[in-house]
């Protein structure tokens, strides 16, 4: 399945109360790209407006992903993630800074995401910053790279 694909699958349709099915989409999710992995934090982060998903159950999926996923953003994809699941917001500063390192990561784009939802922006000081991110990564050509790789690549 290619990663498109799979976003498109998930998008606002995880299947938050069945957890056996989430953990399989997880599982799915390694193998396809980190990008895949980080729509799972994203539909973790924020679920649909029709969705009841229980704070308990995204936490284990969570927890399962941060067992399993092995890449140089995992450990702030999964910090922001538990952030917008708490309810927490981060600041401004935090969210600029969150977001120059996933920048160092072409492709990431649903990491970048979650880490540009998770400030109240109130006036768009970070909107350039995220712009300019997204339009730098679709000027080169991205290597998608399985988790797999990921996990060989930071060590």
């Amino acid at each position: 399945m290619t990663e498109a694909k799979f976003i498109s699958l998930i998008d606002a349709r995880f299947p938050y109360g069945d957890r056996k099915k989430g953990l399989a989409l997880v599982a799915l999710a390694l193998k396809i790209s980190p990008n895949a992995v980080f729509m799972i934090h994203h539909e973790l982060a924020i679920p649909g407006r029709s969705v009841r998903a229980k704070k308990a159950d995204r936490l284990a999926v969570l927890d399962y992903i941060d067992e399993h996923f092995v890449h140089p953003l995992s450990g702030l994809a999964s910090w922001l993630t538990r952030k917008r699941i708490s309810k927490e917001g981060i600041s401004v500063a935090q969210a600029a800074a969150a977001a120059r390192t996933i920048a160092k990561f072409p492709g990431c784009y649903n990491a970048l995401n979650i880490a540009c939802i998770s400030c109240d922006d109130k006036i768009g000081e970070n909107e350039r910053l995220f712009d300019s991110i997204t339009k730098k990564w679709e000027k080169k050509p991205i290597k998608i790279i399985t988790a797999q790789r990921a996990s060989r690549v930071a060590d």
